[in-house]
């Protein structure tokens, strides 16, 4: 088996026909993929809809469930499962071309053969379900570099799908924190990118969702209600040697602080689990507590503009204990 196909999926049972019938227009031979599938608690067809396709024999597919627990954690149920060489991970609105298998493969080969030990594997652009691409092309048509350089050091925006090895997939699962049903997909990529390197190409070989700019206010919101994760997320990077600017490991440092305060961490388990660097660590701290604060001020002002309005005093103050 070469690749293993992963995706978590809740209530999608309207967009996961499209993925499946990207899946069966591979020019790739269909023995050598599996496509695993973790339903999260869905409360539509989505099992009927799979069952049918497993009857169809086209692929090779797996069909697991869960109760509902988060897209991560629907991944960490079937990653170990997983039996291919490499694992992909597909979101259930996501659709590959035709060739995404077998150009995928092609690419991981022309890595020399000698040097393969030091890859995670290989990433390749997205676009819209329109045809376009989504953000930054790379420096070069083959680019090896890994998650970090390509956000932070080289400020490549958008959305890419690609391969990973399977077995470091399966060493670098995601965070639960009890509680939260939230993690940025990033928190595993930015941990292997500190470790491996990944082929990248200015191919787009997946079509996906992305996010538009007005929406970064409510992903800010769902970072903060799930903070051990997000400060998880920028813990982990505090001392990584990619060569950030200093204005990027301020950033790290103050975003780290914002969200531990907001996951109800002490003052001493912030310093004592954040950086090795104090300076950044303590110029982070005043960033980051006032982050911190102005969440808080907008939460309040939220609530008292969405706080249902206050009923009118009854006209007959002595109604209000008719009912004793």
């Amino acid at each position: 088996m070469i690749f293993s196909i992963l995706t978590a999926t809740y209530n999608r049972a309207h967009t996961l026909p499209e993925l499946y019938a990207s899946l069966k227009a591979q020019q790739f031979d269909a023995s050598k993929f599996e496509w695993l599938i973790m339903d999260d608690g869905s409360k539509d067809n989505t099992e009927a809809l799979v069952k049918s396709w497993k009857n169809e024999g086209a692929i090779n597919i797996r069909f697991f469930k869960q109760k509902n627990g988060g897209h991560h954690r629907a991944l960490n149920g079937i990653i170990p499962k997983a039996r291919g060489r490499f694992s992909i991970i597909l979101d259930s609105d996501d659709t590959i071309t035709p060739n995404a298998l077998g150009r995928y493969l092609e690419v991981w080969e022309s890595i020399p053969e000698a040097k393969r030990d030091g890859f995670a594997g290989v990433s390749a652009q997205c676009m819209t379900h329109k045809g376009n691409w989504i953000g930054k092309p790379f420096p070069s048509d083959i680019f090896d570099s890994n998650n970090l350089e390509i956000k932070y050091v080289y400020k490549l925006s958008g959305d890419r799908k690609g391969f990973i090895r399977t077995e470091i997939q399966k060493a670098h699962l995601y965070p639960e924190f009890e509680g939260e049903k939230f993690i940025s997909d990033s928190v595993v990529w930015h941990k292997i990118g500190q470790a491996y390197k990944t082929r990248y190409i200015n191919e787009a070989l997946c079509a996906t969702e992305y996010l538009e700019d007005g929406q970064i206010y409510s992903i800010q919101k769902l970072l903060c209600r799930n903070a051990k994760g997000s400060s998880k997320f920028y813990q982990d990077i505090l001392n990584a040697r990619t060569p950030f600017s200093l204005k990027i490991r301020l950033g790290i440092h103050a975003y780290y602080v914002r969200y531990s305060l907001h996951a109800g961490y002490s003052w001493s388990k912030i310093i004592r689990e954040g950086s090795s660097r104090p300076v950044y660590l303590l110029l982070g701290s005043l960033v980051g507590g006032f982050l911190y604060l102005r969440d808080e001020i907008k939460d309040v002002k939220e609530y008292r503009k969405n706080a249902p309005k206050a009923e009118p005093a009854p006209t007959n103050p002595q109604l209000v204990n008719d009912s004793f």
